[in-house]
This record gives C-alpha cells, sequence and structure tokens, in this order.
C-alpha cells in the first residue's frame, strides 16, 4: 500500500467535499465522518502516520457507541477476528483539520470490515448495512452532523463480471444508506484502487 498516495486521494478528496460553498460548521459542533468499505478502510497498515496529531479534536465512536480520543486501530472491536492496524481515518481527520483549523471535532464512526464485497453489503449479509446505518444515527445523540460517508473499498470485486455492474450496484448501496439515515443529499467519498 503506498501510504502518501491514499492520504493525498483523501486530503484531496475532504477538500472537494468541505469546500462545496459550504460555511464552516460551529466550532462546538460535531462533524461526523462514517468510515466503512473492506480492509483498506478497516486499517491493515503497520506504518504510524509521522504528521498526524491525535487528540481531543479527532474522536471514534468505539464499538459500545461512545465517543473517546480516536487512535488506531480505529475498527478494534468493530472489524473483529481481524488483524486491526493503521488505516486512512485519522490521516483524513487530520488533514480536515491542517485545511480547516476551526472545523471542530471530527468524529469517526469505524463500520468497515474486511474482505467483504460489494454485493455483501448491498444484500446487509452479517448486517453490514444495517450496523453502519444504526451505529451513524447513535453517533448523532449527542449532538454533531453527519458530514460524509468515506467508502474505500473494491478488490473483492475486481472480477470482471463484477466490475461491470459496480456503478449501479454502488448507487443502489448508496441510496439505501441515505433513506436510512434520512439523509438524501449525504455526499459519498469514494477512494479508488491503483490500477
Amino acid at each position: 500500500m503506498n501510504f502518501p498516495a491514499w492520504i493525498m486521494v483523501l486530503g484531496l478528496a475532504s477538500l472537494a467535499c468541505l469546500a462545496s460553498g459550504r460555511p464552516d460548521p460551529p466550532t462546538q459542533e460535531k462533524n461526523i465522518f462514517i468510515l466503512a468499505g473492506q480492509s483498506n478502510m478497516a486499517g491493515r497498515g503497520k506504518e504510524v502516520c509521522t504528521y498526524c496529531k491525535p487528540g481531543p479534536n479527532i474522536l471514534r465512536f468505539n464499538p459500545a457507541r461512545q465517543w473517546e480520543e480516536a487512535r488506531d486501530p480505529l475498527h478494534e472491536g468493530i472489524d473483529l477476528n481481524k488483524t486491526n492496524g493503521v488505516g486512512p481515518g485519522i490521516p483524513f481527520a487530520t488533514k480536515v483539520l491542517e485545511d480547516k483549523p476551526g472545523y471542530g471535532v471530527i468524529g469517526l464512526v469505524p463500520c468497515a470490515s474486511g474482505g467483504t464485497s460489494l454485493a455483501w453489503w448491498s444484500t446487509n449479509y452479517k448486517n453490514l448495512k444495517s450496523n453502519l446505518i444504526e451505529r451513524s444515527r447513535a453517533s448523532v445523540k449527542e449532538g454533531g452532523v453527519i458530514r460524509a460517508l468515506l467508502w474505500y473499498q473494491g478488490e473483492a470485486d475486481d472480477g470482471d463480471k463484477n466490475v461491470s455492474t459496480y456503478g449501479d450496484r454502488f448507487k443502489k448501496l448508496v441510496d439505501d444508506i441515505r433513506g436510512g439515515l434520512g439523509l438524501p443529499n449525504l455526499p459519498v467519498i469514494m477512494v479508488r484502487m491503483h490500477e
């Protein structure tokens, strides 16, 4: 995995999402980002992000559905029976706060699961989709706004047959998630695998 490449992609994607003409939110408000997809989002990396600055402005919604200071591995207790490591969540949050210092608190809601296909998410296999929706809804109960879904998945769908239908199937999944959250215009930041 080329660590700096996906940080750059997420950083640029975050700027596009956040610079869409909306004013900066108040600093006391939690800005919540859902982390979903498979192992690349859950984090399998062993390298530590040297410029990341975990602290009280970057939080993780833990398996007990409580906010705590974010530390890698973010998906510990979420992506079960897997070796969790460093993923893109904290570098993403660090980049957003670096680019928008007054942005406030960022809340990360880990929901990724390694080795999962888009079909598993779409059909709610192992409750992937319903868990994402339930965890995301619970994350705003103490205040905050869900700003975007970050999606990093695709290697389980890299066969020729799956590639040709991925776009339509992904759109349906996004529509289902938006509907389940009551957020019809929820931005989706999708990481593309390098060819």
